[in-house]
């Protein structure tokens, strides 16, 4: 498909450079950097999230804002009370 597109001046240069040294044509260049931009980020193989913990990290800690909210007041209220 033939389409126009205006690009800085800048990144056009460095295309064509790019292009140059793989030793392949502006378009073949532009159409396979659209296509590795366009794939889904890969997340095969990245290890999930785990928070460091002490004591024993297979215990499950379900807080909500409510509770850190309560112990909050708790302390404040224990301090104006000293």
């Amino acid at each position: 498909m033939r389409t126009t597109l205006v690009l800085d001046d800048a990144i056009i240069k460095q295309a064509k450079h790019r292009a140059i040294a793989l030793n392949i044509s502006l378009s073949e260049f532009v159409n396979r950097t659209l296509r590795d931009a366009l794939q889904p980020p890969e997340t095969e193989g990245t290890e999930p999230f785990v928070m460091p913990t002490h004591g024993d990290s297979k215990a499950s800690v379900a807080h909500e804002p409510s509770d850190f909210n309560r112990v909050l007041e708790e302390e404040t209220a224990s301090f104006r009370g000293r």
